[in-house]
């Protein structure tokens, strides 16, 4: 794993642990940022939260049944993520970092596409939490080229199939602006 792969994977790791709709519908809020060239679509039951700490989130969200979400934007290097022959791995090794960071990781689900010409990785998957307790996490991110955008939500494993649909939702609702 390259050192930028490797710190790429860490901070995506302090992301999902200070974390406090795919397609929107009418009811939901939009949220974008121009300078991040993003917009959010967040279901009415989620509620504006204070970020956690230090994180580095853009938004943060709280929802029913211990749901925590977040939108957070750090530096980094994605040209492999635009290469055709070079993503699959790119996005491998995201995806491994991650799972050396969780503690009993399980992936669920995992999906790369492009939107508006850039790079999407959709990430679902199961670790145990600080309380111990098994957790569902579900993530995407928008790779652009000096710069990535994560959403992630965390709900209790135990949640109903209604909240972790909604947190997946929450996650695949963050879009890249489209161009002008």
């Amino acid at each position: 794993m390259s050192r930028g792969a490797l710190s790429l994977a860490v901070v995506l790791a302090l992301a999902i642990l200070g974390s406090s709709e795919g397609h929107a519908k009418p009811e939901a809020a939009l949220h974008s940022n121009k300078a991040l060239r993003f917009q959010l679509a967040v279901a009415p039951t989620l509620t504006p939260s204070k970020p956690a700490g230090d994180s580095q989130a853009v938004l943060s969200f709280a929802g029913p049944d211990g749901l925590r979400a977040s939108v957070t934007s750090f530096e980094s290097a994605n040209r492999s993520a635009f290469r055709k022959d070079r993503n699959a791995s790119f996005f491998a090794t995201i995806e491994r970092g991650l799972a050396t960071l969780q503690p009993r990781y399980k992936r669920l689900s995992r999906n790369s596409t492009r939107i508006e010409r850039v790079p999407v990785l959709d990430l679902s998957f199961s670790r145990k939490g600080a309380s111990g307790a098994r957790e569902v996490v579900s993530m995407r991110f928008l790779f652009r080229y000096r710069f990535t955008v994560v959403a992630t939500a965390i709900v209790p494993a135990a949640s109903s199939k209604r909240i972790q649909r909604l947190a997946r939702n929450f996650a695949q609702g963050l879009l890249p602006l489209a161009s002008p």
